[in-house]
C-alpha cells in the first residue's frame, strides 16, 4: 500500500467528521475502494425514458489503484437510471464505454483528494454543477440547456454538510481539507 492511499484516508475521514448528506459505507482493508451513499435530491430517466425529480439515496464506488495518484480514480454510480450530464447511461446503444453508469467528476490531479471528489459528487447528482460542453450524457446535456432559463437548478437545495444553512442557488462551496493550504 502507498502512503499517498493513507492520505486519502485520512481526507475522507476528515470530511466526514463533520454531519453531512453522504455515508461512508465501506472502505476496502487495501484502501482501494470506497462506497459512498448520498441522501439527495436527482433526476433519473426510467425505463419508460419519463425523466423526472427524486428524492434518493445514490451508492457510488471510488476506485482506487495501487498507483494512485498517477492512475485516476474509477467512479461508478450504483444506479443505471440516474439522468445526469456526468453520469453515463449504460442503456446507451453503440457506444465503446461498458454497460455501467461511470461518472466523470473532470480531471484528477495530484492535489486533489476522493474527499473533494466526494464533495463534488453530491453536488453533480443534485444538478448543481453541470458540465453540457464535455459531458458523458448527451442527452441529459441537451436537456439541461433546455431547462438553463426555467431556473429550476440545482435540483437539490440542501448544503452538503447538515450544520450549515442553506444557501440560495448561486455558487457551490469547496471543502478544504486540513492539509491543504490557501494560495
Amino acid at each position: 500500500m502507498n502512503a499517498r492511499l493513507l492520505v486519502e484516508r485520512e481526507a475522507v475521514a476528515t470530511l466526514f467528521g463533520r454531519p453531512c448528506r453522504a455515508q461512508l459505507e465501506r472502505v476496502t482493508p487495501d484502501l482501494q475502494r470506497y462506497d459512498v451513499r448520498f441522501d439527495v435530491r436527482t433526476m433519473v430517466r426510467g425505463e419508460d425514458r419519463v425523466i423526472r425529480e427524486e428524492q434518493r439515496i445514490v451508492r457510488v464506488a471510488y476506485l482506487l489503484t495501487e498507483q494512485h495518484p498517477v492512475l485516476a480514480p474509477l467512479v461508478i454510480a450504483g444506479e443505471g437510471d440516474l439522468f445526469c450530464t456526468h453520469v453515463f447511461d449504460p442503456r446507451t446503444p453503440g457506444t465503446s464505454l461498458p454497460p455501467i453508469p461511470l461518472m466523470c467528476l473532470g480531471g484528477f490531479s495530484v492535489e486533489q483528494r476522493i474527499a473533494n471528489w466526494i464533495f463534488t459528487t453530491y453536488y453533480v447528482l443534485g444538478w448543481k454543477r453541470i458540465a453540457t460542453d464535455h459531458a458523458v450524457n448527451r442527452e441529459a446535456a441537451a436537456w439541461a440547456c433546455k431547462q438553463m432559463p426555467s431556473g429550476r437548478f440545482p435540483i437539490e437545495k440542501r448544503t452538503f454538510y447538515t450544520d450549515e444553512p442553506a444557501r440560495d442557488g448561486g455558487g457551490c462551496g469547496r471543502v478544504r481539507l486540513h492539509e491543504e493550504t490557501t494560495r
